[in-house]
């Protein structure tokens, strides 16, 4: 909803391995933004900075990952002003 509303697109990448298929001499006009929890952000966005990109950061309200923190997964969510506070002030 934010992407149709502020004219940008949207792609998800569910872990930061995928990161790996991005170029950036063919994707010079991609901006980064890492949501997710601190240990995710940290490996994922060193990854980027090897890459070549700049990656910005949003972290979650509170983390719900059964892989990190719970023995049960928990729906989390984002702080929507500062990822749009990132968006429209970069």
């Amino acid at each position: 909803k934010l992407g149709k509303k502020y004219n940008f697109k949207v792609y998800i990448i569910e872990h930061e391995t995928t990161l790996s298929s991005l170029d950036i001499n063919e994707n010079k006009n991609i901006g980064i933004i890492g949501i997710a929890c601190i240990p995710n952000l940290i490996s994922g966005g060193f990854k980027a900075l090897r890459l070549g990109f700049i990656p910005q950061c949003v972290v979650l309200d509170y983390c719900g990952c059964s892989n990190h923190w719970l023995y049960k997964k928990h729906m989390t969510k984002i702080n929507e002003n500062r990822l749009l506070y990132i968006i429209l002030n970069n």
